[in-house]
């Protein structure tokens, strides 16, 4: 995974020079997203890949920081790596510029869950456990995952359609790296729709 910082003149776009994100054990990276935190004016990006060449499917979240155009990725991050397989469908992450964030994703097997978590001015992540949203979407894959935040309420809304067809939803709050699923146990069914992704 590799970044590079953009800059706007007008209606032209300059960037400066490419960075390795993941390093190079970090491979067929995919399922990926990026949220800005002003508080502590660092990026946060989550992203699935494979360990190594044949090895396990697994996610990591990450700090960056930046300085013109230069990206510093801070080392002390979030790697699942270490718990095993983890593949994803999909993954969204949203900043709350308070220093935190929460993130939701999607296993491969249609468990939907989210966690929380906080970076620091340097990049340095920590994550709390992970809560499960649903267990199940209707024993099928996910077609599409949506997070937002909204700071009036300070509460992240999840959404989610399942294969079919129905859309999920749950509202998330933060304190520190605790996540709680304010819907309860399990999240609303908000109805069916048919050929839409989000």
């Amino acid at each position: 995974l590799r970044a590079a910082v953009g800059t706007v003149s007008g209606t032209t776009i300059s960037y400066g020079s490419e960075y390795e994100i993941g390093g190079g054990t970090r491979r067929t990276v995919n399922a990926f997203d990026v949220s800005y935190d002003s508080q502590s004016n660092a990026v946060v990006v989550s992203y699935c890949y494979q360990n190594g060449a044949g090895g396990i499917t697994t996610y990591i979240v990450q700090g960056l920081t930046v300085s013109g155009t230069a990206i510093t990725v801070n080392g002390t991050n979030f790697d699942h790596a270490g718990s095993g397989a983890f593949a994803l469908n999909d993954v969204r992450i949203e900043c709350d510029n308070k220093g935190g964030f929460v993130m939701s994703y999607m296993k491969t097997n249609g468990e939907w869950y989210v966690r929380a978590g906080t970076v620091s001015s340097a990049g340095a992540i920590a994550v709390g456990s992970e809560v499960g949203s649903i267990t199940s979407v209707q024993g099928g894959l996910d077609h599409g995952l949506a997070l937002a935040y909204d700071g009036n309420s300070d509460r992240w809304a999840v959404l989610s359609r399942a294969s079919n067809n129905t859309v999920y939803s749950a509202v998330i709050s933060r304190s520190g790296t605790t996540v709680t699923n304010e819907t309860g146990s399990a999240s609303s069914v908000i109805g069916s729709v048919l050929n839409s992704f989000f």
